[in-house]
């Protein structure tokens, strides 16, 4: 019985040392790939130069979206008749960073956040 409680004690201790710190200490907003590469993958998708990568930018961008446009209460507000195409979601996202440069060294999430939610306000 001993031994029993000693190796559960002793799995537990490896738990806490081991697994406990990855689960909590990773970072939960991971950047897979920079603004920079958002930035390059949706200009080189409106030149019409079609790539793994740009497919990846229209789906996160959609995700995104989706996300924003879910949450209660909506943090963007499409227009609910006429539906927003992928290109039209693309293109805002691209015109956004054109225009506002400075934007690039920040997360691709918040730039994604600042374009939608200025082009969609809820105001």
């Amino acid at each position: 019985m001993r031994h029993v409680i000693k190796l559960r004690l002793r799995q537990l201790i490896t738990y806490l040392i081991v697994v406990y710190p990855v689960c909590f200490c990773s970072s939960t907003n991971a950047e897979f790939f920079s603004s920079t590469n958002l930035y390059q993958w949706l200009e080189n998708d409106m030149n019409g130069i079609e790539s793994y990568e740009g497919g990846m930018s229209k789906g996160y961008l959609m995700g995104v979206m989706d996300m924003l446009a879910t949450t209660l209460p909506p943090t963007i507000c499409v227009p609910k008749n006429t539906g927003i195409s992928a290109y039209e979601l693309k293109s805002v996202v691209y015109t956004y960073m054109a225009t506002h440069p400075d934007m690039i060294k920040e997360k691709p999430d918040k730039v994604v956040y600042q374009a939608l939610s200025e082009h969609w306000s809820c105001k």
